[in-house]
């Protein structure tokens, strides 16, 4: 539960709980808040300001509302606005705090500054509420915030971290050109509107607001994030346009639906050991690949405090990625979220030992079937050792004429007429019209004839997984 009451609530005097003569005052049940008494014939013993009545008297509400701000301007708990509450341009100098309040036909924040931290935790807007050009200086929170109506934040300026865990989205959102200068949560939140994330301008705000902010950082740059157990009814409420994912998490949260347009995901660098050869790994961009964070987040961890990564639940994230991008038809992207997901596996102690070790030789040989060059490394290594093996264990070349020999390492055209043997072996190509193998040399040949298609075949798939269309 939200506790980010302003420090002020601690100051309120309670040398007013008794009238003159010792008669004891009828005080509303948030007395600590307001310091009023309360309404006659109410329900709570509240006053016009705590009173739950949507039919209460507007004209006394607002009077004694300005009263209030002026006494007690950063404490708003609890209260029930009857109408839209109106705090368009007002500038907070001081904590404030709309922790339970109620706003009956929605709020206008526009323009609005918060100096100090801001409390919204278990805020209910009944209806739409305006965060345009708002301001919050300090840490704002949105713990378990109902949204009933559709919000906007544009141009929102988030100084601090923010936090919308466990909110409710009712009738979508709006981020749009919000700068979030330090983290922000929506950690367990609902969504059953869309809500979007984006640097483009929306078609529903004016174009004279434009020229009020020049090019945007995409959402969420260089900022962690936390989308993790996010419920989204329907699954494709959630929009990510032109966004900076590198530090959102999205541990536990359905992304087979989610529209990504242009986002940025991180890039997950080569694990290889030895620096020199890491070095010109990160220079040739060889072994990276795109992925999540909450890879790089839990291997962080497993190193500086010995946490055991959730393998399990970052694979199915990486699935439902995969399943997201090959129903787009970004069968590129899908390739990489497809290496991700059996990384995981192959990682996990969980996974049954055998099921690692071919796991591990999909991996060496070529990448999960996601990268081309792999297997054609293979399949050049494989040519290579098996000549020099043919000419070690012996070949009889077959001449023009009908002559035989054996082959020999000190002349270069055996050399060329083993490799030739070499790779219609490996093609499958009847390799006796070139040579025929003697002895231990049969035994290469019988690996070359099962490895090679095997190199190949995987190199075809791996290239069509990168172009099929």
């Amino acid at each position: 539960m939200p506790t980010c009451f302003p420090s002020a609530v601690d100051a309120i005097s309670r040398k007013s709980e008794v009238k003159p003569g010792g008669r004891p005052m009828p005080q509303c049940n948030h007395f600590a808040v307001c310091g009023l008494e309360r309404q006659s014939n109410t329900t709570g013993d509240m006053c016009i300001l705590h009173n739950t009545d949507p039919e209460k008297d507007e004209r006394v509400f607002t009077k004694a509302l300005m009263e209030h701000r002026k006494k007690r301007p950063g404490n708003f708990s609890f209260m029930v606005f009857p109408k839209e509450g109106d705090f368009h341009g007002v500038i907070f100098e001081q904590e404030t705090s709309f922790n339970k309040a109620t706003f009956l036909q929605g709020a206008n924040f526009s323009g609005a500054r918060f100096t100090r931290k801001a409390c919204f935790g278990q805020t209910d807007f009944r209806a739409e509420v305006n965060f345009e050009r708002v301001e919050f200086a300090e840490h704002v929170e949105f713990s378990e915030t109902q949204f009933r109506g559709k919000v906007t934040f544009f141009m929102a300026q988030f100084i601090k971290d923010a936090s919308f865990s466990r909110a409710s989205f009712s009738h979508g959102a709006e981020f749009v050109w919000v700068k979030f200068t330090e983290g922000v949560g929506f950690s367990g939140a609902t969504v059953r509107g869309q809500i979007l994330f984006t640097s483009r301008k929306s078609e529903v705000f004016h174009d004279y607001l434009v020229p009020l902010m020049s090019a945007p950082d995409p959402p969420f740059s260089e900022v962690e994030v936390d989308f993790r157990d996010v419920t989204m009814e329907p699954p494709d409420t959630v929009v990510f346009r032109e966004a900076d994912l590198k530090q959102c998490a999205f541990l536990d949260t359905d992304l087979r639906k989610v529209q990504t347009v242009g986002v940025k995901w991180p890039r997950i660098t080569s694990q290889i050991r030895w620096s020199w050869v890491r070095y010109w790994a990160d220079r040739l961009r060889v072994g990276h690949r795109t992925g999540v964070y909450d890879e790089i987040d839990a291997r962080g961890r497993q190193r500086q405090e010995g946490m055991v990564p959730p393998w399990s639940q970052i694979e199915k994230l990486y699935r439902e990625l995969k399943q997201n991008y090959e129903d787009r038809r970004d069968y590129e992207r899908a390739g990489d979220f497809h290496y991700g997901e059996k990384e995981m596996r192959r990682k996990n102690p969980e996974t049954p030992l055998s099921l690692r070790f071919f796991l591990t030789l999909y991996w060496v040989v070529s990448g999960y079937g996601e990268r081309y060059l792999r297997p054609l490394a293979w399949a050049a290594a494989l040519l290579i050792i098996s000549t020099i093996s043919y000419l070690g264990l012996g070949l009889e070349g077959k001449w023009t004429g009908g002559l035989k020999s054996m082959l020999s390492m000190a002349n270069i055209g055996d050399w060329l007429q083993a490799a030739h043997y070499s790779f219609r072996a490996m093609t499958l190509l009847k390799p006796e019209d070139v040579a025929t193998p003697i002895g231990y040399s049969r035994a290469v040949h019988t690996m070359q004839s099962f490895l090679g298609p095997l190199f190949f075949g995987l190199f075809a798939l791996a290239v069509r997984q990168r172009l099929k269309r």
